[in-house]
């Protein structure tokens, strides 16, 4: 039986010669504070969230609202400090109202609690009941794990990505079927180690993970119309899943180790919209060579 770690290996063996990542070029003190602020300003949302979450039922309503405060001031800097939809590069510009899920999460709790029970001054689109409350709040927590990771996948993109995508090589339809066979066997092995933390394991993920990032540009300059988009997700998901949300927020975090029922929340959520995009992929590429027969 051929182990998993060489049925990737081979596959690896069979894609097109991988441009090395570009060195970065000189970042200016202004683009290196707005990084460096950026994950400084995630990292208290992750803290400022796990501290609301675990502690929602024992909070009186002032101290709901002196939380609410703080998901109002994280949620304005995102809106009010990242340069908005320019899209260039170093900017963070991706991460614009990062933190507006978690202000939106907890603005509807503290609604709930606030006007429970009471059968006037009721907060139009307040939630009415206990359930309404949870449905809402699992919503806007995937939301804001997902937001998360996309602005965690730019920040790692952006030192390089003019480099990058003059040295992506050229590949092909026969390629991205490669590619997306790793893929699933990637995501499927983060599936079932999403609670382990041995070391060979993560190794393992993170070597081949990395291997099938460098495709990224590659696919990108395809120009498969918006299937790009959903092209992409099957060399950047397996990567930042595992790097950014099972170890940063999994049972093997020393800082920012999510309750389990939370820590599911934000872990499903991104593997089924990874499946979608996979499905979109496939769509769009079937597509794409029925234009290029």
């Amino acid at each position: 039986m051929v182990k998993p770690g060489r049925i990737i290996a081979l596959l690896l063996a069979l894609l097109p010669a991988l441009a090395q990542p570009a060195a970065a070029g000189e970042f200016s003190v202004e683009e290196q504070k707005l990084v460096a602020d950026i994950r400084q300003k995630m990292d208290q949302t992750t803290q400022l969230l796990i501290y609301a979450y675990e502690n929602e039922e024992k909070m009186d309503l002032a101290e709901m609202q002196r939380v609410l405060k703080g998901f109002s001031d994280l949620a304005d800097w995102f809106e009010k400090k990242i340069p908005d939809r320019t899209y260039e590069r170093r900017t963070g510009s991706f991460c614009v109202g990062s933190a507006s899920f978690a202000w939106k999460y907890w603005h509807y709790t503290e609604l709930y609690y606030k006007y429970k029970g009471a059968e006037d001054g009721k907060y139009v689109g307040a939630p009415r009941t206990l359930k309404g409350l949870k449905d809402r709040q699992k919503d806007l927590l995937e939301g804001h794990f997902w937001v998360f990771l996309k602005c965690r996948i730019h920040l790692e993109q952006i030192p390089t990505q003019l480099e990058d995508e003059a040295l992506a090589p050229k590949i092909t339809l026969k390629s991205i079927a490669l590619i997306r066979r790793e893929s699933l066997k990637l995501i499927d092995l983060i599936q079932k180690n999403k609670q382990n933390t041995d070391k060979l394991i993560d190794n393992q993920i993170i070597f081949h993970s990395e291997k099938l990032f460098q495709n990224y540009y590659s696919i990108y300059n395809m120009k498969i119309g918006e299937g790009s988009l959903f092209c992409e997700a099957l060399v950047d998901m397996p990567l930042f899943v595992w790097k950014d949300y099972v170890k940063r927020h999994g049972p093997s975090s020393k800082t920012e180790q999510l309750r389990d029922d939370l820590y599911h929340i934000g872990f499903d959520f991104m593997i089924k919209q990874y499946y979608k995009s996979v499905t979109l992929c496939d769509n769009y590429v079937k597509k794409y060579k029925e234009k290029r027969p």
